[in-house]
């Protein structure tokens, strides 16, 4: 998997994380890296959720007729731009309690 993160706390540049069993950051200070840490956490907590217009309509259709198809490919390039912009929002949304 690679993330992708700019303009997040102090990193301002694009920084490309492709996080594995360890992955170790280091810089100076006021560089980045607890920020980058802080996204990474944040991106794989459980609790960490936004829910999706889309994903409202899939679980309606999934309870109606309980069962859903879905195109990943097609559903990908469909809600792409949805997705990364919640995401995005998100984790801003969630930063400042970590």
């Amino acid at each position: 998997m690679k993330i992708v993160l700019k303009n997040m706390g102090a990193i301002t540049k694009e920084v490309e994380l492709s996080p594995a069993q360890l992955t170790i950051f280091s810089g100076g200070n006021n560089t980045g890296k607890t920020y980058a840490m802080y996204v990474l956490w944040a991106l794989f907590q459980r609790r960490a959720r936004h829910v999706f217009a889309f994903a409202e309509r899939l679980a309606e259709q999934l309870k109606v007729e309980g069962s859903v198809s879905l195109p990943l490919e097609a559903f990908f390039t469909q809600h792409w731009v949805t997705l990364e912009k919640g995401i995005a929002q998100g984790l801003r949304k969630r930063l400042p309690e970590l």
